[in-house]
């Protein structure tokens, strides 16, 4: 996501949402934030994956049963990339999932990461955000717990990780690049 302006209280908005197609087992997705003038606000673009429920896997072999999304028009001039493992990163916090942090499919939902992020900035008296970029890796369940690591707080892009506790494993990555 690549923040413009912020929305103010009772502004006018529109938003416009498209599917952008397929790679893979990846479904693209572009938004456009817009005011009443017509100025993007914020422009984002999203790749999902649609998870059979039985099996919890990935569905793959969907571009035929889902062609009519593929377009060849873009929304967002911006191009987003894949975030790499950081290695040089500091401890930074402990977050206990907590019941009220489950979804429906019984994970960590996606906005409670960003919330996570975002309670981290606010300790560390950030400047505005201008982009917001986050890889989901892994679910995460009730019960367990995530450590936070952090690049420099001082930096212009501040880099987090997400590891289940008691794991190497990574459940999220993010940067955040200050204005």
């Amino acid at each position: 996501m690549r923040i413009y302006h912020l929305p103010k209280w009772q502004d006018t908005l529109t938003l416009q949402t498209q599917p952008t197609g397929i790679d893979g087992i990846y479904f693209g997705r572009e938004f456009i934030l817009k005011n009443e003038n017509n100025d993007v606000m914020i422009e984002a673009d999203s790749k999902w994956v649609i998870i059979n429920k039985e099996t919890q896997r990935p569905l793959t072999k969907v571009e035929e049963q889902y062609h009519h999304l593929l377009t060849n028009s873009k929304l967002v001039a911006t191009e987003f990339a894949r975030l790499k493992e950081k290695k040089e990163l500091s401890y930074s916090s402990l977050q206990d999932v907590a019941n009220s942090d489950i979804d429906l499919h019984h994970h960590v939902n996606n906005a409670v990461f960003i919330r996570w992020i975002e309670d981290l900035l606010a300790k560390s008296e950030q400047s505005e955000i201008a982009s917001f970029s986050i890889q989901f890796l892994k679910e995460v369940k009730e019960g367990e717990k995530v450590i936070i690591n952090h690049s420099g707080f001082g930096e212009d892009l501040v880099c987090f990780e997400g590891l289940i506790a008691g794991s190497d494993v990574h459940c999220f990555r993010v940067e955040v690049e200050r204005k």
